[in-house]
């Protein structure tokens, strides 16, 4: 509950609540699967009493979390690893069709001269340098050594 309140706090304070949100979300959609996946290949599973000491302690002493725990890991890990596969393709895919398009440019002399007398023109800001060609084609060649 406290945790609760502290996200509540932050976000009323204008902080950033993403982190402990998608852990809580990331820990209720792993422990969600874990359950539909212990349900459907070992039995039907009842919450013990709290009260019952003796029946928890057996739970942990002969071994009969390892299951809902290896389950909860497994399922933490794979939800982890295709959101990783997703994200990771998707802007990989993006930052590719960038990086080839930064190497196929190519760069005229016509062009660099109308762009910087327009860039020198601007009338909406001023610029603390002038630009000229020579750094123009400085920049994309460093730009273009660094892909």
């Amino acid at each position: 509950m406290k945790q609760l309140s502290f996200i509540l706090d932050n976000y009323l304070r204008g902080k950033a609540t993403y982190g402990p949100v998608r852990r809580i979300v990331d820990i209720l959609l792993s422990v969600s699967i874990a359950s539909f996946l212990f349900e459907a290949f070992y039995f039907k599973y009842q919450l013990m009493d709290i009260g019952d000491y003796k029946s928890i302690i057996n739970f942990f002493i002969k071994g009969h979390f390892i299951v809902p725990l290896l389950l909860s890991l497994l399922a933490h890990y794979v939800t982890y690893f295709i959101a990783y596969s997703f994200f990771s393709l998707s802007t990989t895919k993006k930052s590719t069709k960038w990086i080839t398009g930064i190497v196929k440019f190519k760069l005229k002399k016509k062009d660099m001269e109308s762009l910087t007398r327009k860039m020198n023109k601007n009338g909406v800001v001023n610029m603390p340098v002038k630009f000229e060609p020579s750094w123009i084609v400085e920049t994309y060649l460093a730009l273009k050594a660094s892909v």
